[in-house]
């Protein structure tokens, strides 16, 4: 009985290390060099802590005071990769974009970050668009993502008929990766595959302005709309009939 097995991935750290990050802009190029030898370090021994990566003492102290430069954004060092992934796209190719957002919890208190999980927790969020070539099936990279934290919980009231909406809404995170993202090249198909998080209106707008399809998990299916018909009714009935 023969099972199908999966092909191994080789990977050479120092070469993945430079073409993910030597071109990432710090203000100074000592700082780049640094975190693609971080890179490598981090890429050929994965499963271990920054110590265990490191080759000494100092290179583990260099790697800490890199990440406390305030320089050294999250939003650069993502960029080169983002965007080699967005234009590595064929002609006449469709590409899906996988958004989902990742909890990543500290379960200790560290400035800057805000509560997870059920409020017990301490971290952020990472919302990832990851970008699959639709025939294929082939992973061709991350194509945008979004960091943010959640704000405690404010102890005014809100009436719930309030048609006021919070400009610090973590659904916000949907419409501003498709941003991110941005719009395909020319005779190329972007679809955006999200959850029911992103059933909202201004998502699908920034979709459409974007050029961009879309597939969204419904969250309200009790929404009214109105068919190609010119007909009004409940959005649940119409995918029913």
């Amino acid at each position: 009985m023969s099972r199908d097995v999966s092909p191994t991935v080789t990977m050479d750290p120092q070469q993945w290390a430079n073409e993910q990050f030597d071109d990432c802009q710090f203000g100074d190029l000592r700082r780049t060099k640094r975190l693609v030898k971080a890179a490598q370090q981090a890429a050929a021994r994965p499963d271990g802590s920054t110590p265990d990566q490191t080759e000494s003492w100092g290179d583990c102290k260099a790697v800490y005071r890199l990440m406390d430069c305030d320089e050294v954004t999250h939003a650069e060092i993502i960029r080169p990769h983002c965007a080699r992934t967005r234009q590595s796209c064929e002609s006449s190719s469709t590409k899906l974009i996988l958004c989902d957002t990742t909890e990543i919890d500290f379960k200790r208190e560290i400035e800057g970050i805000g509560p997870v999980g059920k409020g017990a927790g301490r971290g952020f969020f990472l919302h990832t668009g990851l970008m699959r070539d639709a025939t294929s099936g082939k992973i061709d990279g991350m194509a945008g993502q979004v960091l943010f934290h959640r704000k405690p919980k404010s102890k005014r009231r809100i009436h719930k008929n309030s048609k006021r909406r919070d400009p610090h809404r973590e659904s916000l995170a949907w419409g501003q990766l498709i941003d991110q993202v941005g719009s395909p090249p020319p005779e190329v198909k972007w679809i955006h595959v999200n959850d029911r998080g992103a059933d909202d209106y201004e998502v699908y707008c920034r979709a459409f302005l974007n050029g961009c399809g879309w597939v969204v998990r419904v969250a309200r299916l009790n929404r009214k709309i109105l068919d190609l018909d010119g007909n009004t009714g409940e959005l649940g009935e119409y995918i029913a009939g």
